[in-house]
């Protein structure tokens, strides 16, 4: 967040997802919409 906005950020894939709140976080675009199917 900047000057009280979000980025966005695009990801693709096998991209690793990143995330200041949950920096431990190790996921990828593809292993979520995997999880969806389910």
């Amino acid at each position: 967040m900047i000057d009280g906005e979000y980025m966005v950020n695009l990801f693709r894939e096998n991209d690793r997802i990143e995330s200041a709140i949950f920096p431990e976080l190790n996921l990828t675009p593809t292993q979520i919409f995997q999880g969806a199917e389910l």
